[in-house]
This record gives structure tokens, C-alpha cells and sequence, in this order.
């Protein structure tokens, strides 16, 4: 190591999987992180033609890289364990691996599949948690929509420009998340995805009552309840029912909060609703009919009705 930064011979022994723990972590924090000289080190010690025969001698791994051809198929066979390990919930494991990967495809010039690992790499690191993993999944997740090629995957696209929004609007940059929202919808609408507009209309009403529109906010948290009814997602509905919920408690409009008690029916008539929304909707009828409807339980009840870990590794994909 030179200061904080790996050397040459440190990313080679990365590369061949012969580094300790916090070698390996150095590494993966610099090359996910877009480190502009790693990137060259990096493409300078693997690119094709320009490993030095001594260092491949009796390496598998460096053989490999000598061909086009095996360096793409080991690149795309670490991005596979990758995603494994992550949907294991290995994630220190899964982002040592991605960042090979991730190296990898530099040394080969695979744009498009260097951002589809930054994008995974994003989620790996978003599920970290803290603030210092929030910085690093903005920074994958930015560069590897960047580095994506939308026409080649529009779905993973869209998902991260769908999950871009939603960490700009939990760090409060709402007019921002609302153009990376718009992108989303964009490729969503392209794909016929339902379920997914129908959760960016929830998403754009929390959003445009951030932004001191509430009658454009209570529209779009109608507009999604609506939709979620008619494609059959009940959790959908449940939060964008709380949703209307939060924004009548903020403005004071009990009467329209009771009212709200009666549209639980239709939800928990959903199939396969679950019992946990279902709790979550009599709970929060309860918290109405004794005047405990405040927007602090109400947020909680939200944070409840949120997305589970199955959910999010559903993202993996």
C-alpha cells in the first residue's frame, strides 16, 4: 500500500484472490468506488497482451486473462457468485467478489456490464446500512447508470433509476428525485411494468408533498391506491392509503382521516394481502377511532408497512 491507496502489486495479488481481509477491503472500497488510478493500474496489469508471461506462468486465473474470450467468462461467472453471496446475505463475500468482477470487465472495456455490477454492487452496499454505506451506494449507483446501457437492459435500468429516487427522496432532494422518477416510469412504461408505476405514483406523491403541492400529492396517493387495487397489491395500497393518512394528519383533517377507516375493506380483501398488512390496517383504524392517529404513529405504522428483506433482495435480480 501507498498511503490509503493499493499498488500495483496489491491489485495483482487481488486479482489471483491472494490478499488478507483488510487488503481486500482496501481494494473493493477504491475499485467500486470509481478510483480513476486503480482503473488504470488495473487496466495497465490485465489488459490483454500486457501481462508480463512470468506473472501468468502457473496462474490459472492470469492465464485466463490472456484470452479475451476466458477473462469474459470468469468476469461473468464472479458476477454470478456475486449476486449469490449477496442473496445469501454475505455481503462483505459478495462485494470482494463483485469488485474482481468489476475489475475485470474494466480491463475488457465491458461498459455495460461494468455498470450492471456497480448497480449490484449499489444494492449490496445500500443493505449495509449508516451513513458512510448511503454515500458509497450513491456514488456505485450513479456510475453504474451511467455506465449502463438502457436499451440493452432496460428493466435493471429502470430498477436503478427506481431505487435512485428513493434514496434521493429519503436525503431530502426532492426536485432531483423527481427527475430520476420520471426517468424510471420512462423505461417502466416501456416494459408494461404495473406494479412498479403503480409504486412510483406513491412514491411521486410523497414527493410532490415535499414539495409543497399537497393537492398534486393527494391526487398521486389516490391515483396509486386506485392502482393498486386493480393489479392486486394489497401492501401497495395499505401504504398508499397511509400515505393520504400522514398527509390529512399533517393538515389537520380529521374528518377525512376517519373517512379513510372505511377504504380498509377493499384492501384486506385483497388475495394473498397477508397478515401483517392486515394487522397494520386495523391497527391503524384503532389508532383513528381513540384519537391516537398522531403523525409519529402514523410514520411508524408506514416504516412497518415497508418493503421486507425479501423484498429488497428481490432487487438482486
Amino acid at each position: 500500500m501507498s498511503g490509503d491507496h493499493p499498488d500495483s502489486q496489491l491489485l495483482e495479488r487481488f486479482m489471483r484472490n491472494q490478499v488478507d481481509a483488510s487488503e481486500r477491503r482496501a481494494v473493493v472500497l477504491h475499485l467500486l468506488g470509481g478510483c480513476a488510478q486503480c482503473v488504470s493500474v488495473t487496466r495497465r496489469l490485465w489488459n490483454l497482451g500486457e501481462l508480463q508471461p512470468e506473472a501468468a506462468e502457473g496462474d490459472a486465473a492470469a492465464k485466463a486473462l490472456m484470452d479475451g474470450e476466458d477473462a469474459l467468462d470468469r468476469a461473468e461467472l464472479l458476477e454470478s457468485q456475486g449476486r449469490s453471496l449477496a442473496e445469501q446475505d454475505r455481503l462483505d463475500d459478495a462485494e470482494c467478489v463483485l469488485g474482481r468482477a468489476l475489475a475485470l470487465y474494466r480491463a475488457l472495456g465491458e461498459r455495460h456490464r461494468e455498470g450492471r455490477v456497480l448497480i449490484l454492487a449499489a444494492v449490496v452496499r445500500s443493505r449495509v446500512g449508516g451513513d458512510e454505506a448511503a454515500r458509497e451506494t450513491f456514488g456505485r449507483l450513479r456510475e453504474g447508470l451511467a455506465h449502463l446501457d438502457e436499451d440493452h437492459e432496460p428493466a435493471l435500468a429502470a430498477s436503478g433509476f427506481h431505487r435512485l429516487t428513493c434514496l434521493l427522496a429519503e436525503a431530502g432532494q426532492s426536485e432531483e428525485a423527481l427527475v430520476s422518477l420520471r426517468r424510471a416510469r420512462a423505461l417502466y412504461e416501456r416494459l408494461a411494468d404495473a406494479p412498479n408505476l403503480v409504486r412510483l405514483r406513491r412514491l411521486e406523491g410523497a414527493l410532490a408533498e415535499t414539495l409543497g403541492a399537497p393537492e398534486a400529492a393527494e391526487a398521486a396517493f389516490r391515483g396509486a391506491l386506485q392502482e393498486s387495487l386493480r393489479e392486486g397489491l394489497g401492501r401497495e395500497a395499505a401504504r398508499a392509503l397511509l400515505g393520504l393518512a400522514l398527509l390529512y394528519a399533517r393538515q389537520g383533517r380529521s374528518r377525512d382521516l376517519e373517512r379513510l377507516t372505511e377504504e380498509l375493506y377493499p384492501i384486506c380483501r385483497v388475495p394473498d394481502v397477508g397478515l401483517s398488512v392486515t394487522m397494520a390496517l386495523l391497527f391503524f383504524r384503532r389508532l383513528v377511532e381513540t384519537g391516537f392517529a398522531t403523525q409519529e404513529v402514523l410514520c411508524e405504522v408506514a416504516r412497518f408497512l415497508a418493503d421486507s428483506p425479501k423484498a429488497q433482495r428481490a432487487g438482486l435480480g
